[in-house]
């Protein structure tokens, strides 16, 4: 096996198996040759990752790129595993000659850019069985597939899909979760992903705040009725954490009315009550919108 220190490349990297964490600062626009295994290593690349002619296996690792990341000509992105991560900040292109058919099975894709399938090969990105997509851009995001035979397995967008995507075809995926909606109330972006340890606990969330409602907690389930312990719960997979919420009671609902009411004229009332009542109390108990927010826990 290689190690770090034993390798020199000035324009290509040529057959390398990542020791320890790494980072290039200046990208790599020339591109790559042979494997590039990270088991189980961070690669940073800080800049455009062109790669061509080389295979990036990313084995139980994390490739970080800061710009736009290219597969072109022969290159080919291997995830295989439940633990492979790749994050892209730029936008991402797929345009390799090679079939990707069982080469995309596992593992999840963060991209903030555009997405974009060039049919160098019909099915250089057809992903599936577990592989997952999140689109987490901060604006608009382009979406587009030249083939029919490519496609997201599963796609997790992160804000509201007719604002903020724009695909071409309208459907490219095979699953999809709209995670700032749960039944049908906005997140208010307040969604994140946190890379975590099996077995560790983990840091209470910043407490979330909304008016009309008190916060109650982070809780395992989304019905809200079994809260996380920051304590003494540790993380054993990928979990979602949604925030609890009770109604506040103002003033003027828990103050008794004032005065006092005779037999007679509470039994005058009781008939015109009745006949407004379905209109008064529909009137009297608008409640504010109860927004849902979580946070997503994921294994490093």
């Amino acid at each position: 096996e290689l190690q770090n220190t034993d390798v020199e490349f000035a324009t290509k990297i040529s057959g390398w198996i990542l020791q320890r964490d790494t980072e290039f600062g200046n990208g790599l626009p020339n591109g790559m040759l042979g494997t590039f295994d990270l088991n189980g290593n961070t690669l940073t690349v800080n800049g455009k990752l062109n790669q061509t002619n080389g295979t990036i296996n990313i084995n139980q690792g994390l490739l970080n790129v800061s710009n736009e990341y290219l597969v072109n000509s022969n290159g080919i992105l291997m995830m295989l595993n439940e633990l492979d991560r790749v994050k892209v900040d730029g936008d991402f292109i797929m345009q390799s000659l090679i079939s990707h058919n069982g080469k995309l099975i596992d593992g999840k894709m963060y991209i903030k850019g555009n997405f974009n399938q060039i049919n160098g090969n019909s099915s250089n990105f057809e992903a599936s069985i577990k592989h997952t997509v999140i689109l987490d851009g901060t604006s608009v995001q382009h979406v587009t597939f030249e083939s029919r035979v490519s496609a997201f397995n599963n796609l997790i967008l992160t804000r509201d899909k007719d604002s903020y995507y724009k695909f071409s075809p309208d459907r490219c995926w095979k699953n999809i979760t709209i995670e700032h909606k749960l039944y049908g109330n906005l997140l208010d972006e307040y969604v994140s992903y946190i890379d975590i340890q099996r077995g560790s606990t983990i840091d209470e969330p910043t407490s979330p705040i909304q008016e009309g409602y008190k916060f109650t907690g982070w809780y395992k389930d989304v019905k809200c009725t079994i809260l996380w312990d920051f304590a003494t719960d540790v993380v054993e997979g990928n979990m979602t954490l949604y925030a609890g919420w009770e109604k506040e009671i103002s003033e003027t609902e828990s103050e008794p009315e004032t005065g006092s009411q005779t037999e007679s004229e509470s039994e005058s009332q009781t008939e015109s009550e009745t006949e407004s009542q379905t209109e008064t109390e529909s009137e009297s108990q608008t409640e504010p919108a109860k927004k849902v927010y979580t946070v997503l826990f994921e294994l490093q």
